[in-house]
C-alpha cells in the first residue's frame, strides 16, 4: 500500500444509487458496488488530491495496480457536498468520454453522460466516514425512546437511511463524521432536522468499549 492509499488519506466516491466507485481487479474495469459488496480493504478506486501538484491535483487512482488506465478528470464541486467528474482524456480507452461526466448506473456499471444529467455526481467520502456505512460497523444507533434503529446505510438519491428515514447527505454528514471519530465506549447524541416528509429524529450512538 502506497501513501496515496494510506487509510487517513483515502477518499471514496459514492454515487447516486448508493454504490461506491470501484475497479474490478480481475477484469480491470470500472464498476460500482454496494457497501456490503465491497472487499474488506474498500473500493478499488480512490480520489487522490494533491494541492501541491501543478498538473492534475485531482486524480483517480487504483488501489491495486492494473494496466488499464483510469480516466483523467477535472472536478466540479456542487453546493450539496457532491462533485461532478468531467473526463478530459484526448486519447486512449476513455477518449470518447471527453467532455462528459462520470456516473454510476443502476445496474452497477459506469458510464459518461452529458453535463445536463443531474445524476452524474458523486459524494467524496473520507474512508473513515464511509466505513460507518458498512455492515461491519460496530456502532449501535437508538432513537429517543431507546429503540435500536437500523444502522446508517447509503440510499439512492445521495441520501443516507437512518431508521425509517432517508436523509440527504448535507443533513447527515456531520453525524456520520462524528460517528466515524468515536472512541471506544463513547456515546454521542445528535438531532436530525425534519427534511421534507422525513420527520425530525434524535439519535444516540454508542460504540462498544472493547
Amino acid at each position: 500500500m502506497t501513501d496515496i492509499q494510506a487509510s487517513d488519506k483515502e477518499i471514496w466516491l459514492l454515487d447516486v444509487y448508493g454504490r461506491f466507485l470501484h475497479n474490478d481487479p480481475v477484469s480491470d474495469r470500472l464498476e460500482t458496488l454496494l457497501p456490503e459488496d465491497l472487499p474488506p480493504e474498500g473500493p478499488g478506486v480512490l480520489l487522490h488530491i494533491d494541492s501541491g501538484a501543478e498538473e492534475e491535483p485531482f486524480r483517480l487512482v487504483k488501489r491495486d495496480s492494473r494496466p488499464v488506465p483510469l480516466p483523467h478528470i477535472v472536478p466540479h464541486l456542487g453546493d450539496d457536498l457532491t462533485v461532478r467528474l468531467e473526463v478530459t482524456d484526448r486519447q486512449g480507452p476513455f477518449a470518447a468520454w471527453r467532455g462528459h461526466f462520470l456516473t454510476g448506473t443502476d445496474d452497477g456499471g459506469v458510464d459518461a453522460v452529458e453535463a445536463s444529467d443531474t445524476e452524474a455526481a458523486f459524494v467524496p467520502v473520507p474512508a473513515r466516514t464511509a466505513r460507518v456505512l458498512l455492515p461491519s460497523s460496530p456502532l449501535t444507533v437508538r432513537d429517543e425512546w431507546d429503540t435500536v434503529l437500523l444502522p446508517p446505510r447509503a440510499d439512492e438519491g445521495m441520501c443516507v437511511r437512518i431508521g425509517a428515514g432517508a436523509y440527504p447527505w448535507p443533513v447527515v454528514s456531520e453525524l456520520l463524521t462524528r460517528m466515524a471519530n468515536m472512541s471506544p465506549g463513547e456515546i454521542l447524541r445528535q438531532h436530525l432536522p425534519e427534511t421534507g416528509d422525513i420527520p425530525a429524529l434524535r439519535v444516540e450512538v454508542s460504540r462498544p468499549a472493547h
